[in-house]
Parts: C-alpha cells; sequence; structure tokens
C-alpha cells in the first residue's frame, strides 16, 4: 500500500494564486510543490483546505496521487485568519467524517499554520499517528521583531501547545530552528531543518549582463533586490530606509504587489520619493 498523507491547511488552499489575497504567498506554493514531489515518489497526498466558495468542487485533483479536499467549516466565504478558530472543530470533524467515508487510513498527517495544527492535534490522537506540523510563522517570532503589532494571546497559547505536543516541527533555516529553541521552548529533538528547494525547471540563472538589460537595469551598478509580497511584516519599508544609508550608488528593485493602485505600492513609493530613491529604483 502506498504511504498516505493528510495535509491541513484551512486558512488558504495550496490552489490559490500566490499574492491574490494576503494569506496567498510562498506557504502555498510550497504545499503544492511539496505534494507534487511526494506523489512523484508514490506517496498519496489529501491536502483538506476549508471551503469557501460554493462553486468549488469537492474534490480536485491536482496530480493522480494527490487530491485537495474542500472541507465545510463555517461560512461559504472568505474569512480573516483570526476568525477561524472557532471552526477547527468543525474542520477535524468533517475531515474524519470523509476519512471513513473514504475508507482510507493516513501513515502521518502534516499541518501547516498554528489553526490547522490545531485540528490536526484532535486527528492525530484520534488516528493514532504522528503528527509533522510547520509554523511559516510564529506569533512569539513576529511580536518580538514588531512589538508594536500584538499577537492574538490564543495564537500564542496554541503555538505552545503544538510546540509540546506535535512529534516532529519542521523549520526552513537553522536559525528558524534556534529561534525556536530559544523563544518558544522547543527541543532540540523536536525540530528538523528541511530547506525548501528551488524548482530547476521554473528557475535558472541567466548571463547576468542580458538579464539587467532586460529589466532596463544598468549593468555596471549594484542592485538591491526586494521580492515577495508588499505587507509591512515582509519588510520592504526597512530595505527602503536600510538602502538610503548606504555610501554606495545602487540600483534598488522592489518586484511584489498588485496593481500600481495597491495601498502599500502607494504607500513604498511615496517612502520612496522621502528618501530620495524615486530617480533610482523600479516599483
Amino acid at each position: 500500500m502506498p504511504y498516505a498523507v493528510a495535509m491541513l491547511s484551512i486558512h488558504t488552499s495550496p490552489l490559490d494564486n500566490p499574492g491574490r489575497t494576503k494569506d496567498a504567498g510562498g506557504m502555498n506554493v510550497y504545499m503544492r510543490e511539496l505534494t507534487l514531489e511526494l506523489a512523484a515518489q508514490n506517496v498519496k497526498v489529501d491536502i483538506f483546505t476549508r471551503r469557501t466558495q460554493a462553486d468549488t468542487p469537492a474534490i480536485i485533483q491536482l496530480h493522480p496521487n494527490v487530491r485537495v479536499i474542500h472541507i465545510k467549516a463555517g461560512p461559504v466565504s472568505s474569512l480573516h485568519k483570526n476568525d477561524l478558530y472557532q471552526y477547527t472543530p468543525t474542520f477535524a470533524r468533517h475531515i474524519e467524517e470523509f476519512r471513513r467515508h473514504e475508507n482510507i487510513r493516513y501513515d502521518v498527517i502534516h499541518s501547516h499554520y498554528w489553526l490547522s495544527g490545531v485540528a490536526a492535534m484532535r486527528l492525530a490522537c484520534h488516528w493514532g499517528v504522528p503528527h509533522i506540523t510547520m509554523f511559516h510563522t510564529l506569533g512569539r517570532l513576529k511580536q518580538l521583531a514588531n512589538p508594536a503589532e500584538a499577537e492574538p494571546a490564543l495564537r500564542l497559547e496554541m503555538e505552545q501547545r503544538l510546540i509540546h505536543q506535535v512529534d516532529r516541527i519542521i523549520a526552513a533555516t537553522a536559525d528558524e530552528r534556534s529561534h525556536m529553541m530559544r523563544y518558544c521552548g522547543a527541543t532540540p529533538h523536536q525540530v528538523e531543518v528541511i530547506p525548501c528547494g528551488v524548482d530547476l525547471k521554473l528557475f535558472e540563472a541567466y548571463n547576468k549582463q542580458w538579464a539587467r538589460q532586460q529589466l532596463g537595469l544598468q549593468v555596471e551598478r549594484p542592485v538591491l533586490l526586494f521580492a515577495g509580497r508588499l505587507d509591512p511584516f515582509k519588510g520592504p519599508d526597512q530595505l527602503l530606509r536600510a538602502a538610503a544609508l548606504m555610501q554606495e550608488d545602487a540600483q534598488l528593485v522592489i518586484a511584489g504587489g498588485k496593481q500600481s493602485g495597491d495601498k502599500d505600492l502607494q504607500e513604498l513609493r511615496k517612502l520612496a520619493r522621502s528618501l530620495g530613491w524615486s530617480s533610482a529604483s523600479t516599483l
């Protein structure tokens, strides 16, 4: 029998396009690509996510070995992450109903983000299988980085409970692992560092001079690049301020965001102009 994984992502779907919403980004890509690589190794993966649109099929076959399963938990609409905790018991219950209906035995649960971890704790206990989680972000670390933005006390409490109850935690970097141990009480044997991979069919090296010419950048000047969602938590404003302190004549490129009317993009452009970057930056 092929190995079977139940993957949980209550607040966002691996089918969502990165950047389309605030909750669609690297985690979505990570889950999708991870499941496809597991599928290539003949591992069966069912990804459970919350239904947000009535016309979305209940099951979408992403690969012969991968299904995305939409579970009704709360209103069939988009909700803020902070409003989803109350629906985690329903999410877990409906996943169990699906499992019984399909007569599946999962070998492991892999949860993503703390909300999914809460639902997965219930299932792991009921099924008697290992629970692996990846937080992607931790409330405690976000608070340390930006004390002005208070994280919900419930999130901090649940993340601590998860750290002490799950079988393994996956960290993408050694720094993330050390931060979990230093600030969140994780033990060394709990946390495995598994770096994120790179799809070499999608990303490949080009001649640097040619690439810069294609982007309208001067070949001889250094380039500072930010690539990501224009979320204040990602720190593009910090890059602008730090770059303004440099003595070197560099070009600044910020790649991310949505349309030119996006509020975060407008704020960054305003900040760039105030720092004197408007003529030497691309946003």
